[in-house]
């Protein structure tokens, strides 16, 4: 009852403030597309699903995501992975300075930084995940050590922070786990690992944004 009360107030206040070119209710706004919808409908029907996202712009960065209850924003792109191996494979690539540099010339460059990555990301030869492929593998195992040594760090750091009194911003924490990144044998092994792969120039993969 309260929440139909307040989706009530919401509503009438959208409808008083919206453009008048815009005909869409609120629930139409907010599912514009289908594309909460559809999202919705596939975790239903495949609720184990192992998601993989990345960002639109700005620095190429991924994260996996377990839990079926999420929504994903419309500013982040996402794909299914079949296991978490294939998850960790795809962010260990994608976290890579190795692709960002790849990927770069394809970018347009927006007026706070390079954009568009999801159309871009695809073309370079980054080929599907095979667990009999041993550098896939190789990368996934990279990514998952790398994954846990950075969550380390992330902690240190923040609690390193908060005891000089000093600001815990996320800006200011990615900053410090991106510099690690560039120094520690976990973040130079997957780019080694990385450019490997890259070198080897496989049939590129199809569109999967």
């Amino acid at each position: 009852t309260r929440m139909r009360r307040r989706w009530r107030i919401v509503s009438s206040v959208w409808e008083n403030h919206k453009s008048r070119s815009n005909s869409l209710d609120l629930l139409q706004e907010l599912d514009h597309m289908g594309k909460l919808g559809s999202q919705r409908e596939y975790l239903e029907n495949d609720p184990d699903t192992i998601r993989l996202l990345y960002t639109s712009s700005g620095q190429p960065t991924a994260a996996i995501l377990t839990d079926a209850e999420a929504v994903v924003d419309h500013k982040l792109f996402w794909i299914p992975c079949g296991t978490e191996d294939e998850a960790h494979y795809l962010a260990g690539i994608i976290n890579s300075s190795t692709l960002e540099e790849a990927v770069k010339p394809l970018r347009p460059k927006g007026q706070f930084g390079a954009r568009d990555l999801h159309k871009h990301l695809w073309r370079l030869p980054i080929p599907l995940f095979d667990p009999g492929d041993a550098l896939h593998r190789e990368i996934a195992t990279a990514a998952v050590a790398t994954a846990r040594a950075a969550a380390d760090v992330l902690n240190e750091s923040r609690a390193a922070r908060t005891a000089a009194g000093k600001s815990t911003d996320v800006r200011v924490l990615r900053a410090d786990l991106r510099a690690w990144l560039a120094e520690s044998d976990e973040g130079q092994e997957v780019e080694r690992l990385v450019a490997q792969l890259l070198a080897q120039s496989p049939p590129a993969s199809p569109n999967r944004s």
